[in-house]
């Protein structure tokens, strides 16, 4: 018959070694959410920059537009005298 201190240290084993895969299963778990969040991180900066870029670009046709009023007005007076 078998001691049932042998089963106790079975199970002990069994659920030790259940506890430590579920570990290793939220190590995993984490460390891709690490992984998401960087990505997520760098996606946010490269966003970032084109809406700086974007914005610059718009800053550059909004000067371009004043200057070629300038020059439209310079020859409206000049066709007007």
């Amino acid at each position: 018959m078998p001691n049932d201190m042998d089963f106790c240290d079975e199970n002990k084993e069994e659920i030790f070694n259940k506890f430590l895969a579920k570990i290793g299963c939220y190590e995993m778990l984490v460390s891709e959410m690490k992984d998401y969040i960087e990505e997520l991180k760098r996606v946010i900066i490269s966003k970032d920059l084109e809406l700086k870029n974007l914005n610059n670009y718009v800053d550059n046709l909004d000067l371009w537009l004043e200057e070629y009023e300038e020059i439209a007005n310079k020859y409206s007076d000049i066709f007007q005298n």
